[in-house]
């Protein structure tokens, strides 16, 4: 028998929004190169990465040197995304939390876990303080 799959406007319409945002996240990839690779099928960064050089070709407007310089991007991106998703994940099993899903993290998130964490006050020689009062 037929199955059929309804899902709501407003279901669909955070799945556009999704894939549009993690298209546009590939650091080479404009939001109208976005727009072009979702009308060609593409729906993540991921599904980019994984696709080949002739597939990014037959969308409208990228040729053979562009495709390849997107495609090495997306592959650099998702792994940017992997090792920020697997960082989050560890903080999490320190009992550090980042406030959100690993899963769920987004490009933006990328620079909060890529940065050093600052050594404690005591480490350093100085007395602990809360908004300038000792602790």
């Amino acid at each position: 028998g037929w199955r059929l799959d309804v899902r709501g406007e407003s279901e669909a319409d955070e799945e556009v929004r999704q894939s549009r945002a993690s298209l546009s996240g590939i650091p080479s990839v404009s939001d109208v190169t976005a727009e072009l690779l979702m009308q060609h099928g593409f729906k993540s960064a991921q599904e980019v990465a994984e696709s080949s050089i002739e597939g990014l070709v037959e969308v409208e407007g990228i040729d053979t040197e562009r495709a390849e310089a997107i495609h090495a991007s997306a592959i650099e991106h998702v792994a940017e995304l992997q090792r920020a998703a697997e960082a989050a994940m560890a903080l999490e099993s320190e009992g550090i939390g980042v406030g959100e899903d690993p899963d769920a993290l987004q490009e933006g998130d990328l620079g909060l876990l890529g940065e050093e964490q600052a050594a404690p006050a005591e480490t350093a020689g100085e007395t602990p303080s809360v908004d300038g009062e000792k602790v």
